[in-house]
């Protein structure tokens, strides 16, 4: 820190024997304090404005980034208003009926649009079906899960992959056939 300090002050130092160098010629010597006392008005001043002008600028700054913020806001309000028929649901599955297969328990699964048509998952077991409804899809994703459990459960457990092996296992817990 001393270091720092006695830079500075020869930087000052050589400033101050500078100017007076630089003091045009012809200049009285009672002119002297004049120019210093003008110095030092000046410094007063610049001490007292740069906090002023600093807080104008923070201010200005703040304020157009609180714009820029509510402009990207509106933008994301608009695209939600927009995407309100294109938004996922949780469709809780309780039966299967007709078919002869009955739920353990109660499951979910997500129906989500894509490209005009909607997507019904089941993403513990990574099953997915489409329709061109969100009804049409979860109906087709049921008869996808019971499909897949029906060929699954013919297989040896020792012949399935990890992915299937954890697809049956899924499927186990969720459904079982009647009698």
């Amino acid at each position: 820190m001393p270091l720092i300090k006695n830079r500075i002050e020869s930087f000052v130092a050589e400033r101050t024997e500078a100017e007076a160098q630089d003091w045009p010629a012809g200049a009285c010597e009672r002119d002297l304090p004049l120019h210093r006392t003008t110095r030092r008005t000046v410094m007063q001043e610049w001490e007292r404005v740069i906090p002023l002008v600093l807080a104008k600028f923070a201010q200005a700054l703040l304020a157009s980034r609180v714009e820029n913020l509510e402009r990207e806001v509106e933008a994301l309000r608009a695209r939600l208003d927009q995407g309100g028929a294109q938004r996922s649901i949780i469709v809780p599955i309780e039966s299967f009926a007709p078919e002869p297969f009955e739920v353990i328990k109660p499951f979910h699964v997500v129906v989500e649009p894509a490209d005009g048509e909607s997507i019904a998952s089941l993403y513990d077991a990574n099953i997915n079906a489409s329709g061109e409804t969100e009804e049409e899809a979860v109906a087709n994703l049921k008869d996808m899960m019971l499909t897949l459990f029906e060929r699954l459960h013919q297989e040896p457990e020792q012949a399935l992959g990890v992915g299937p092996t954890r697809q049956l296992a899924v499927l186990k817990s969720l459904v079982r056939r009647h009698g």
